[in-house]
């Protein structure tokens, strides 16, 4: 591995190299170093901002935690990371007309790609009798879906009272004090089947 110095980038990419493998259930830095294919020692050296960190080892450990090479590249990842999730999960208002009024709705867009990865993720891992491999094999599949989707179809299907949203708001101009749920659950089954036709 090349031994140079690594320079601001470096120590920012190798922070969150870091994070991500402790955030991954505190993964141990060997764990991770075969999955990149260098020593722990190596690994030690990229995470502490020591060593320059190769764009080959940023696009296993994107491609190994299931995140965007840029996760590990932001200048400003708390806002970055932001942004990326922005692109797959919207929280928005919807106006639905209800006995010659308007009322406003907060619905949740999620891409469809992502919310298969996570209905996945969490039935292979409720699957008591399901060998590991073959949890990490659905999951891996899921995950290459989501990934090499374009984001081009979102299920909007959610209807979320502003009390879920802002636990102490209870009323606003914008919202009914009560919720038609009849309505809202047609709202809601006409998204689906608008998403999936």
């Amino acid at each position: 591995m090349n031994s140079s110095t690594g320079n601001s980038f470096d120590k920012r990419a190798g922070y969150q190299l870091k994070k991500a493998r402790e955030d991954n259930n505190s993964e141990k830095q060997d764990s991770l170093a075969s999955v990149l294919g260098c020593s722990q020692s190596d690994l030690s050296k990229l995470e502490s901002g020591k060593r320059k960190i190769p764009a080959e080892i940023i696009a296993k450990a994107a491609k190994y935690y299931g995140l965007s090479c840029d996760y590990f590249c932001m200048e400003d990842n708390a806002n970055g990371m932001l942004d990326y999730l922005n692109k797959y999960i919207k929280l928005e208002y919807r106006t639905c007309d209800l006995d010659d009024t308007k009322n406003k709705y907060l619905v949740l867009s999620i891409d469809s790609a992502l919310l298969e990865y996570l209905y996945t993720k969490l039935e292979s891992e409720n699957m008591k009798n399901l060998p590991n491999r073959a949890k990490e094999l659905w999951q891996n599949d899921a995950a290459n879906r989501f990934r090499e989707s374009k984001n081009d179809h979102c299920l909007t299907f959610l209807p979320l009272p502003i009390e879920s949203i802002v636990e102490d708001l209870k009323e606003s101009e914008s919202m009914p004090a009560h919720w038609p749920l009849e309505e809202l659950f047609q709202i809601s089954n006409d998204n689906i089947v608008d998403s999936f036709s």
